[in-house]
């Protein structure tokens, strides 16, 4: 009895010294030894990639050719197309080849800046057989014309009908030479045909018998206007004139295309 009770003695005294002991050993066996990645043998190593390694000389090359190119982005929309400043002009000649040769020269794009001009938008009335109105409209028109892309498109054909109406009513004398007397009758023909065909195109799209066109110019205020507190819409901004009445087979019911610009009959409207 006595043997059997110092044998559990030396039992339990020998676990609760060794427990420690095994535990701080599987501690630092856990700490020496991480669990490592299971690697598949199917698994593809990354290819490692060649590197490209320039020499300054070819570094150089490229960046003057950058240089050049970037340049030329700019001088074309900063000399062409005209009016533009001398030094503008001057340095277009040195680079015509390459805008040419790059199909950056002459695409009638430029910096609006320093001196942006008036805004241009068409209004119309549309008419029955005998004149009286029955509908109206403008355009382009943010409210019709989306996305961005067809409203600029609206807006060149506004802007182009300035410049094909912005001509004197009157052609040059019989004195005059006749390469004067031509181009104004050329300026003429284009005119009328333009015209004519916003009408058409109006008059089918809306099926009316007539419509009269209204060209409104939205001005830019004064820098010392826009401190005192003018909105960009101020109705003072804007004025307008007739361009003719049209019917669906393009002929125009007024002779002449009055030069004159009016105050716009109707409440200002944004551009």
């Amino acid at each position: 009895m006595v043997d059997k009770m110092r044998v559990e003695a030396f039992y339990l005294l020998h676990v609760s010294h060794a427990q420690p002991f095994a535990m701080a050993k599987l501690s630092r066996t856990a700490q020496v030894a991480p669990p490592s990645p299971i690697v598949s043998d199917s698994t593809p190593s990354p290819a490692v990639q060649p590197r490209i390694i320039w020499s300054g000389a070819v570094r150089g090359w490229v960046s003057i050719l950058l240089l050049i190119h970037v340049t030329a982005l700019f001088v074309g929309p900063w000399a062409s197309p005209p009016p533009s400043s001398y030094l503008s002009q001057q340095v277009e000649k040195l680079y015509d080849p390459y805008l040419r040769i790059t199909f950056l020269k002459d695409h009638g794009y430029r910096f609006f800046a320093p001196n942006p001009g008036a805004s241009h938008l068409v209004r119309y009335e549309l008419l029955d057989a005998a004149g009286n109105q029955i509908g109206a409209g403008r355009f382009p028109n943010l409210d019709i014309h989306w996305p961005r892309l067809l409203y600029h498109r609206h807006f060149m054909i506004s802007e182009s009908l300035n410049n094909v109406t912005s001509i004197p009513p009157q052609g040059p004398p019989p004195e005059a030479p006749a390469e004067a007397r031509a181009g104004y009758q050329n300026a003429v023909r284009l005119r009328d045909a333009y015209l004519a065909s916003v009408g058409r195109y109006l008059l089918e799209q809306n099926d009316a018998a007539q419509v009269k066109l209204f060209l409104v110019e939205h001005g830019i205020p004064h820098p010392l206007d826009v401190a005192a507190g003018m909105p960009l819409s101020d109705p003072s901004l804007y004025s307008e004139r007739e361009l003719g009445v049209y019917t669906r087979d393009g002929v125009e019911k007024k002779s002449s295309v009055p030069v004159m610009l009016t105050p716009p009959p109707v409440k200002a409207e944004e551009i």
